[in-house]
């Protein structure tokens, strides 16, 4: 049975998954969740505060990588070493000079670090998506434009080099999920369980294989999409994306007779309240804009006469809403074309009137 929570930001999508795996373990199951590599951490601290301890074990956290290392605990790994990122660099390098006669296009640039950097990236765009070396060259004919139809033949000629050399002596882990995929469909590890999927906005082709898996197998999927509907309204809908993710899964679920209920809907976040922000989350990606034609009654313009003034008008209206109005303050998000000259200011304001908040400041990895 395949379940879809669909809900918006501030829905509490995440909050509705690990309740509903609490209630489970609470009743005597275990549970399995998978959700991206980044909230795997805090995913476990939660299901710890949740169940505590003793119970903590039974809901058992994945991300799409410690999915397959489980998978090769339990029924072995593949013989060869694993490709690190510096011998991916250089067997790129490597197939660049096996084939540079052969090149057109690339010959002259062949030995630079962009193009090596280019090339790794396509390569494992082109294994999320299911696509080897061999099927890109061929399609490498199809461009009526000679320079495109050029540049393709020479990276399928790098691409099939490269893949000849890895699968020569190497295990690339980029094909863990594709290796996994007959593994699960023999052994069926997945058989009876509940499973839990959330957090994600979209599945390479490589998820959606090992997902098929699991709702061929398992007793009952959930699947969270942040999204309020399922139908689409074009690429400019900001929930486009997970729109198709929920159509391809569904798609999925129908050609292997898997039962699919009905999505459940979860109500919006208070800023869905106002009708001057949804329009503008709506609409946030049109390629034209479109004018909001009523009164903005629920929008504010304040002028600060300094930085820190700005900061205090920003944190004693957050203070203000949470108080008087019951949001929380998850519900906000400060947003600025350049905050750097904040730095130091909107951090210590927010605090002095304990705000809650994360500072989302990113620093370049060789500054000192």
């Amino acid at each position: 049975m395949l379940k879809l929570i669909l809900g918006c930001a501030g829905s509490g999508k995440t909050e509705t998954i690990q309740q509903m795996v609490a209630q489970r373990v609470s009743s005597g199951g275990t549970c399995v969740l998978i959700v991206p590599e980044q909230n795997s951490f805090e995913t476990e601290r939660r299901m710890l505060g949740l169940l505590g301890a003793k119970n903590a074990g039974k809901a058992v956290v994945y991300s799409f990588r410690r999915l397959s290392e489980f998978v090769y605990r339990q029924y072995g790994r593949p013989r060869g070493s694993v490709l690190s990122e510096g011998g991916r660099q250089i067997l790129m390098s490597l197939a660049l000079e096996e084939v540079s006669e052969q090149l057109s296009f690339y010959r002259e640039y062949r030995s630079t670090e962009e193009l090596i950097d280019m090339l790794l990236s396509f390569e494992k765009e082109l294994k999320q998506c299911g696509v080897t070396a061999e099927e890109f060259l061929s399609m490498a004919q199809q461009p009526k434009e000679e320079i495109l139809r050029t540049k393709m033949q020479d990276i399928g000629k790098i691409l099939l080099a490269f893949e000849a050399l890895t699968t020569r002596s190497y295990l690339d882990p980029l094909d863990d999920l594709t290796r996994i995929v007959p593994i699960l469909e023999r052994h069926r590890p997945f058989a009876g369980a509940v499973v839990y999927v959330d957090g994600f906005k979209d599945f390479t082709l490589q998820e959606l294989h090992v997902l098929r898996q699991i709702l061929q197998q398992a007793d009952e999927a959930t699947v969270t999409f942040c999204t309020d509907h399922l139908h689409e309204t074009g690429e400019d809908d900001v929930f486009a994306p997970a729109c198709r993710a929920a159509a391809g899964l569904m798609r999925l679920a129908r050609e292997d007779g898997v039962k699919t209920a009905s999505p459940v809907i979860l109500e919006s976040g208070k800023r869905f309240r106002y009708p001057e922000l949804a329009f503008l989350e709506r609409n946030l990606f049109r390629p034209f804009p479109l004018q909001w034609k009523d009164k903005p009654e629920h929008v504010c313009c304040y002028s600060g006469s300094s930085r820190y003034d700005e900061a205090l008008f920003v944190a004693q209206e957050i203070r203000r809403l949470v108080m008087e109005e019951g949001f929380r303050y998850r519900d906000f998000a400060v947003i600025g074309r350049d905050l750097t000259p904040y730095r130091g200011v909107l951090d210590a304001v927010l605090s002095q009137h304990e705000v809650a908040y994360f500072l989302d400041d990113p620093h370049v990895i060789d500054a000192e």
